[in-house]
């Protein structure tokens, strides 16, 4: 089939105009391109580059991905801040242990190469937060082994004169892992952890009643016994509950699917396109975008006849072919819906008066150039118009249904045009 070609006169001379030659619109970063802190940067660097992250609300899926990213770059550089004060704190002391100087340097120095990298890879939250928690749990059972045989050693030594103030920190890393990472190897994790960490200084504190029954001992029996035990099973009702939330977010964006789509031709219908763009022209607005914006609308000729004369089932054959057919010419980031029984309409960013012309014209063309069975030939009349930076929307769909109307007037099959 020869492709649907359609001409113009230009400058005395015929040019064709092919879908593939339409212009396109000015490139536009958006969220998913950048890293959220860049978007103020480059619009500080960039002023006449438009960045539609800084003024285009995101999904609700980016939102939370976003808000996880602020929350672990906040975790990062508090751990990073905590090494640091507790370093200068071991380092005034008059004869520190080298333990107290040498974890919480290279804790510090890990944590800060965790945190560039987060900043440098937002979308890696997970493998940062699995990182820390390893080495945080290497550096605690390190310190749980070291000073429980110390102490086991020593009769001069007890433990819980010595052993760091570190009891709440293996609660805190198993909180913080659940929260950012989705797997069930968590709760294994979790369990390794406590045995590695525990079982050395429950079991000395069990054979050493003295300093169980003090209350730094029983501090640390409580925190690394039944604590660590309790948040280790509290992962899977977590994990159940994200679960539940995802099967929430899931169902939800599924009703908002069905409330926006046309059901027959899968097409948005005429509710999920007045909200996109009334979006769209409020992004115009606020950004000071000067890319043109144009309307068409258009009705199938004799679209009842058909109904009555073949039935529902056919009419609904022929939409369907219709919606197709269009779909194959227009772009993918043109909008395209349904608006109302036989009616639909594009809206096409980025085109001139004359390309909007020719847009149209290629539809009309490409619907009438294949017979539909077994109605035969279907023709459509178009109207279009642009946007004026006065316009609201609905003065615009009231302009282009005045047009799509002329046509018909006219003599069906046809496109006519209606200036702002």
């Amino acid at each position: 089939m020869l492709k649907s070609l359609i001409f113009r006169r230009l400058s005395g001379k015929q040019t064709y105009v092919t879908p593939e030659a339409w212009p396109r619109p000015r490139p536009c970063l958006t969220l998913s391109d950048m890293h959220p802190y860049a978007c103020y940067i480059i619009s500080l660097l960039y002023p006449s580059l438009p960045v539609k992250a800084c003024t285009t609300t995101v999904d609700s899926s980016k939102s939370h991905s976003y808000f996880l990213h602020r929350i672990a770059t906040l975790l990062l550089s508090l751990i990073v801040f905590s090494s640091g004060v507790v370093l200068m704190f071991h380092s005034i002391e008059p004869s520190p242990h080298p333990f107290d100087l040498i974890a919480p340097f290279i804790n510090a120095v890990i944590n800060l190469g965790l945190l560039v990298y987060l900043v440098r890879f937002p979308k890696r939250i997970a493998q940062v937060m699995w990182l820390v928690f390893t080495t945080t749990m290497i550096s605690l059972s390190i310190a749980g082994w070291y000073f429980s045989l110390q102490a086991a050693f020593s009769e001069e030594v007890q433990l819980v004169e010595t052993l760091p103030p570190i009891s709440a920190v293996p609660l805190l890393a198993i909180a913080a892992l659940f929260s950012f990472v989705r797997s069930r190897w968590v709760t294994i994790a979790a369990a390794i952890s406590w045995v590695v960490i525990a079982f050395p200084v429950l079991t000395y504190l069990a054979f050493h009643s003295d300093e169980l029954f003090s209350p730094r001992g029983t501090e640390i029996a409580l925190a690394l016994g039944p604590g660590m035990m309790l948040a280790t099973a509290l992962i899977p009702v977590h994990r159940v509950r994200d679960r539940q939330i995802a099967t929430l977010e899931s169902d939800r964006a599924a009703m908002q699917a069905l409330a926006e789509r046309d059901p027959l031709t899968q097409l948005y219908n005429r509710r999920g396109l007045e909200k996109l763009f009334a979006k769209m022209l409020e992004h115009q607005r606020t950004s000071n975008n000067e890319a043109s914006i144009g309307v068409i609308l258009f009705d199938i000729d004799h679209f009842k006849a058909i109904n009555d004369k073949y039935g529902h089932n056919v009419g609904d054959k022929v939409l369907c072919q219709v919606a197709q057919r269009c779909q194959a010419i227009l772009r993918k980031d043109d909008l395209f819906a349904r608006w109302g029984g036989e009616e639909f309409l594009a809206v096409i960013r980025g085109v001139e008066k004359d390309s909007l012309a020719a847009i149209a014209e290629t539809l009309r063309l490409k619907l009438a150039e294949e017979c539909i069975s077994p109605v035969g030939k279907v023709t459509a009349s178009f109207g279009i118009t642009g946007l004026c930076k006065q316009d609201s929307m609905q003065a615009l769909i009231h302009r282009v249904d005045s047009a799509m109307y002329t046509a018909k007037r006219q003599g069906r099959n046809r496109v006519v045009a209606k200036n702002p």
